[in-house]
């Protein structure tokens, strides 16, 4: 009984690392849009899935909407495909580097938010395509 207790936690601890993590807050953005020549920007909030950095896929196969945030400087280790329409957060000072570029194709549609209009405090996103691929296409 004692073995089977066993594996089945550990089958439940493995399951928990497959997960994408959920932020634990709303994560906060700039949203910009231009309106008569004049950029706006607005503050908003939204909950949003932690980047993976072993994440096939980010978004949804049915071609929905997906909320991201990068909230840990992280190297990737794949070259993830975008599905429907992606919203990326990048969080204050964290990095994303995608050696392996990220796969972006047809209608799926990537959006980069920022959370400061200050260049210096920034998120960023250091992409590189490889075998003939754009960086991020």
């Amino acid at each position: 009984m004692k073995k089977l207790a066993g594996i089945l936690l550990t089958a439940l601890l493995l399951c928990a690392l497959c997960v994408p993590a959920l932020a634990d807050e709303g994560v906060s953005y700039l949203n910009k849009t231009v309106a008569n020549g004049v950029v706006q920007t607005e503050q908003k909030t939204v909950s949003a899935v932690c980047i993976n950095a072993t994440a096939e896929t980010w978004g949804s196969a049915d071609g929905g909407e997906s909320w991201y945030v990068l909230d840990d400087t992280i190297t990737l280790s794949c070259r993830p495909q975008i599905l429907g329409t992606v919203n990326l957060i990048l969080m204050n000072g964290k990095t994303l580097t995608a050696p392996n570029g990220i796969t972006l194709e047809g209608s799926n549609i990537l959006n980069v938010y920022a959370q400061s209009d200050d260049v210096s405090e920034m998120g960023e996103i250091n992409a590189a395509g490889t075998n003939g691929n754009a960086a991020i296409g």
